[in-house]
């Protein structure tokens, strides 16, 4: 299995930074660097639609991160590409088209595809490669059930804000988020390592 090859990968790298305040997920899950409203100070999680039965593949979306379920587990893995864990084990991120405004999937990974070749960037933008489009959480706030969510999509890296594009993530065996990965691609710098509110 993908999932069980590389998740010894994902305790490499570390940050000083604990924020939002109280997330609670099970590693590895993939979060905005910055809490952006979400009402119980858990911050945005990767995201498959629906619960247990009814869960998707399709049209992902960042979701208040949950104590407890295996729908947000998610990591930046090797070969270039975003896995999936728990409840998407053996699938990847990927883009639908390599334009802005495209969805964003889970189906199974294939190292042939193009649109699942994603890469962590220095200032914590997980971008789409060979392109301009960046990973981002949609700016409106939505009610999913006693959770929030908002819609994720690829946009045009320099048209969004950095607080709906900067992501970090907390690796198995880990208690020290990640932000910012090795590839240069970013507008500038680092990925900000912010401090606990």
């Amino acid at each position: 299995m993908i999932v069980s090859t590389f998740l010894f990968v994902l305790g490499l790298g570390a940050s000083s930074a604990d924020y939002p305040g109280s997330t609670k997920t099970a590693a590895p899950y993939i979060n905005l660097v910055e809490n952006l409203d979400e009402a119980r100070d858990v911050g945005w999680c990767l995201d498959l639609k629906g619960f247990r039965s009814t869960q998707e593949f399709i049209d992902m979306q960042t979701h208040s991160c949950k104590d407890a379920g295996d729908d947000v587990n998610f990591f930046v893995g090797p070969g270039r590409r975003v896995y999936g864990a728990g409840a998407a084990a053996d699938r990847c991120v990927t883009a639908r088209e390599k334009k802005a405004g495209t969805a964003v999937d889970a189906p199974e990974c294939d190292t042939s595809d193009p649109m699942q070749e994603l890469l962590y960037c220095t200032d914590g933008t997980i971008r789409l490669s060979s392109s301009s489009l960046c990973l981002v959480a949609g700016k409106e706030i939505r009610d999913a059930g006693q959770w929030e969510a908002r819609d994720l999509t690829f946009e045009e890296c320099d048209d969004w804000p950095d607080p709906l594009k900067t992501w970090a993530y907390l690796g198995l065996f880990s208690t020290e988020r990640v932000f910012g990965g090795d590839e240069e691609c970013g507008s500038g710098g680092p990925a900000p390592t912010p401090t606990s509110p």
